[in-house]
Parts: structure tokens; sequence; C-alpha cells
């Protein structure tokens, strides 16, 4: 199956990435698959990502900005077991910090009060 990226890039997906997402195996069964299937909130270093991180099991080891993109793309994506380990690295990544560092690493403003 091919995607086609929110940068215009048709990235091939095996079998073993696009049974991980309900939205591309419904995609797979319902469109014509000869037409890369259109993410338009995908971008296709995210969609390399969730590929990588799909087909090898390894620990997550991104940055806080690349981190939220892979959120963002299982969510979309439907993609439960990934956005669950990167979901999971997040929540680690702000474990035993303060208040203000959490809001720096979420990118939450600092309160007006």
């Amino acid at each position: 199956m091919n995607v086609l990226t929110s940068d215009n890039k048709i990235i091939h997906l095996t079998k073993d990435v696009f049974q991980q997402s309900d939205i591309l195996k419904f995609a797979f069964r319902e469109f014509d698959n000869t037409k890369p299937f259109p993410l338009p909130n995908v971008e296709s270093d995210t969609m390399n990502l969730i590929i990588h991180y799909t087909l090898n099991d390894i620990k997550i080891v991104e940055n806080q900005d690349v981190l939220f993109r892979l959120a963002m793309a299982t969510d979309y994506l439907n993609m439960p077991i990934l956005l669950d380990k990167v979901c999971q690295h997040i929540a680690d990544s702000i474990i035993g910090k303060s208040p203000k560092e959490i809001r720096s690493i979420l990118y939450i403003e600092e309160p007006l009060i």
C-alpha cells in the first residue's frame, strides 16, 4: 500500500505497518489501491518514523517536537499500540519535574495569575 504524505511524498507501507492502523486497514480494503492514499495530517519524516518504530521494537529516542508529531500522527491513524508507547515516553519525560519544567516540556504557557 502506498500513502501520499502532507509534503507530497509517496511512501510504500508493508502489510506489517498498515495492519497496525485502523484507518489504513480500512483504506486498503475500501479504496482504489492503484493510487496512494492521502494522509494530509502526516509528514513524510513522521511517517518514516512510524514505519521504523512499528517494525522495530526499540525504545523511542526522539526529541519532544518529534514525539508530539508522532503522538498526533499515531492518534490520527488510529495506531493504539504505537500511540501508547509514544505517550508513555512523553509521560516518563515529565516524571519528577517541577510544574514550570512540565509546562516548558509540554509547551504550556505560564498562568497569568
